[in-house]
């Protein structure tokens, strides 16, 4: 009897953490639409017709996206940090920009700094994203680029 109550137990106190976790992956599926969505109206402008700031949604649901679906919904990042390769599928931090930039504008000048040169009257905010070892976001967060 001891064993059958003991797995009750375990099995009702498990789906609250799964409830917990399904509105994680909600919210991280929520915010990387946002994020999507920013960045089409972004490239679909002109340099001539900035939109004004962006809106800067907390990023914290990132924390645990895996790196795949961070690509998959957001393409390919504007910069990864070293080490560089050709989809930046090792790379331990990868930026993308929220505002339009003259191509081309990236150079890199000194191991894991990048310079950018922004198209007149555009902000420059970027979204920067640190990978674990496992390829999962552990550090998200607006950075701020003139």
């Amino acid at each position: 009897m001891k064993y059958r109550e003991l797995l009750a137990a375990t099995l009702i106190s498990a789906v609250p953490l799964q409830m917990a976790l399904a509105a994680g992956a909600d919210q991280s599926l929520r915010l990387l639409k946002q994020l999507h969505v920013q960045l089409e109206k972004i490239h679909a402008s002109s340099a001539q017709t900035p939109k004004g700031d962006i809106q800067r949604p907390d990023l914290a649901p990132l924390i645990g996206v895996d790196r795949r679906q961070l690509a998959l919904v957001l393409g390919k990042p504007d910069f990864c940090a070293t080490p560089e390769t050709e989809i930046c599928d090792r790379s331990t931090r990868w930026t993308y920009f929220f505002y339009l930039f003259q191509s081309p504008s990236v150079r890199t000048t000194l191991p894991g700094t990048v310079e950018v040169k922004i198209s007149p009257g555009w902000g420059g905010w970027g979204v920067e994203v640190g990978f674990s070892k496992n390829g999962v976001v552990d550090t998200a967060s607006w950075v701020k680029q003139e």
